[in-house]
């Protein structure tokens, strides 16, 4: 494996200049003082008294002597420093040798391109990354200015004029600068992405030039913009996405889920994913999704949720586990579909299917037995015709004409909620047999029950039979009036236009399979005992009644919502227990020019049952 020796710093290049000329100062010291010593003592140089005296100096021989004694070991002392200085140097000049291969191999090494420049931003060296990036070979480099290489940025109003990009800033300032998003061009001037850092080199508190180091970052951003691409698929898809840890924290939610649950990212992030719980389902049901999830499978199954505001929603979920290279499990992601528009028209398609089927049968049986009916009226009334009246046979076949006529009525109900017992609709404004029937529950309802009747001074004709809406009117309010007779009560009778594309009520499931975009809706609205929610399910079931034995025939409802499907309507019912209830009966506008004042007048209403 190739090493480098450690880089040793400027100060510890000159530290043994320094030190030598300490040592070299305190030998001298040690080497002079002795010498001077033993001259003055020993008188060693006597050979040049008889020179010193005839020239009177006295004190010359013992200078000449400590010299020369001086001299010549400090000589032998500066060949031997003189010695150890050249070995000094030779290792030194081995390692600025050895740190400038080391530095070669790193700039040749380094992934990220790099070049210098000098005072004038002419570029001074390059490594082979930067030449391998900018596709140009160092000696087509050398020498260039650096504008040849960095694409000028485009100049805004923020902005000086002038150059804007990093190293422009750094001539201007002498302070380094980093350019996130810039295009740096090849030689054959194709430009392409780079992030790059421009230092710049001082010398002598004077700017002598500026590295620049920079990056390619091409692959990056198309992986970033592919990401972004995904993140905005992810968000802006109509399923709602939740991506949790191994642990079940949320970290992750799209605009969907937002949309749909009414929480927003920050009431659920970092949250547990049991918030979107609801008492809805067993908890059995969650240990089971638990575990398979733990166990790294993937889980499909459709379950009740819980929203914001408290309203609980139908949702498909699948459940996928994420795990990272090693095959460890680090997160989920669930895939969630908000299902309650689609589990609303199941129900109302098995009831309709239902009541279908019992519309057949009771369709069916009812011609049968309206003859055999036909039958014992008949021969019955024989009879009576026979026996004197006075006699107990007489009142006893009375009784049975009674029976009989009950059942035939009976019958009737049956067959027009099969819709065998069907009549020609004809063009008619609503309020005719409305206001009829009002008139008629005026004289019929308790004292107790306040009536209240609105309705809109223009109207849309409809196609309708005024004689079962007579029917369907009565049947609703003495359902109303029934629901509040122990009680002061306050039925509200209103019809007026509605223009489903600009109502809330288009959100129910019921209304949304309504064909068109203007109908009459007649509403009775009651603040009775309501309905429970779990029989508004059954409320038109022949026969099924929440009313005491005895209080009723369970046709009513049966019979109002054959009418209303035979005249392409709706019936939309809100209710629950001790809240009152509302029916909204939706009949579509009939297309075609409104009739005169003359014809409008001229509608004969039926009164009905």
């Amino acid at each position: 494996m190739l090493s480098f020796p450690t880089s040793p710093s400027p100060d510890t290049l000159a530290s043994p200049v320094k030190n030598r000329t300490r040592s070299n100062s305190i030998i001298f010291l040690i080497i002079f003082l002795p010498s001077l010593i033993v001259t003055a003592y020993y008188d060693i140089f006597d050979i040049f008294i008889s020179w010193v005296r005839q020239y009177d100096v006295w004190y010359l021989d013992e200078v000449v002597s400590m010299l020369i004694l001086c001299l010549l070991p400090y000589l032998i002392f500066l060949t031997y420093r003189l010695y150890q200085l050249t070995v000094a140097l030779r290792q030194n000049e081995a390692t600025i040798l050895g740190l400038s291969s080391q530095n070669q191999l790193i700039l040749e090494a380094a992934a990220d391109g790099l070049f210098g420049l000098d005072g004038e931003g002419k570029v001074t060296f390059i490594n082979p990354s930067a030449e391998r990036m900018l596709q140009q070979s160092r000696s087509q480099i050398m020498g260039q200015h650096y504008q040849k290489i960095v694409l000028p940025k485009t100049v805004t109003s923020s902005m000086e004029l002038g150059e804007t990009n990093a190293i422009s800033a750094t001539f201007q300032d002498e302070n380094s600068h980093t350019s996130q998003d810039e295009l740096f061009q090849q030689g054959d001037a194709t430009p392409f992405p780079v992030e790059y850092t421009c230092t710049p080199i001082h010398k002598k508190q004077r700017l002598v030039g500026a590295v620049v180091t920079f990056r390619d970052i091409t692959q990056r951003r198309a992986t970033e913009e592919k990401v972004a691409r995904l993140a905005a698929a992810l968000s802006q898809t109509a399923d709602m996405t939740i991506i949790t840890d191994h642990q079940g924290i949320i970290q992750y939610v799209n605009t969907a889920f937002e949309r749909c649950s009414l929480y927003s990212k920050e009431d659920v992030t970092n949250q547990s994913v049991a918030l979107l719980k609801s008492d809805q389902q067993d908890p059995i049901f969650y240990e089971k999704m638990v575990q398979v999830v733990r166990r790294g499978e993937i889980w499909k199954d459709r379950f009740i949720t819980r929203k914001k505001n408290g309203d609980f929603i139908h949702v498909d979920v699948i459940i996928s586990p994420i795990r990272d290279q090693s095959g460890t499990l680090t997160s989920f992601v669930a895939i969630v579909r908000d299902v309650t528009h689609e589990v609303e028209l199941g129900r109302q398609l098995r009831r309709s299917q239902r009541l279908e089927a019992v519309g057949t049968l009771a369709g069916g049986i009812s011609h049968d037995f309206n003859n055999i009916l036909t039958a014992i009226l008949s021969y019955t009334d024989l009879a009576m015709d026979d026996i004197p009246p006075q006699s107990l046979t007489y009142r006893n076949l009375q009784e049975v004409m009674v029976a009989a006529t009950r059942a035939r009525d009976l019958i009737k109900q049956l067959l027009t909620f099969s819709r065998r017992g069907e009549r020609t609709p004809v063009p008619l404004f609503l309020s005719e047999p409305v206001t009829e029937a009002v008139k008629l529950l005026k004289a019929v309802l308790p004292s107790n029950i306040a009536l209240h009747y609105h309705r809109d001074e223009e109207e849309f004709q409809v196609l309708a039979d005024p004689t079962r809406i007579h029917q369907v009117v009565m049947n609703l309010c003495t359902n109303a009036a029934q629901a509040m007779w122990e009680k002061d009560g306050k039925l509200e009778i209103r019809l007026e236009k509605a223009p489903i594309e600009n109502r809330m009520e288009q959100e129910s499931v019921t209304l949304a399979t309504l064909q068109g975009s203007h109908h009459m809706v007649l509403t009775i609205r009651d603040n009775g005992c309501g309905i429970a929610k779990h029989n508004l399910d059954r409320i038109y079931e022949p026969f099924f009644s929440t009313k005491g034995t005895g209080k009723g025939s369970g046709l009513g409802l049966s019979v109002v919502h054959g009418i209303v499907q035979n005249h392409q309507g709706i019936i939309h019912v809100e209710s629950g227990e001790g809240e009152g209830t509302t029916f909204q009966v939706y009949f579509p506008r009939l297309e075609i020019q409104p009739a005169t004042e003359e014809q409008h007048s001229g509608v004969t209403v039926q009164p009905g049952n």
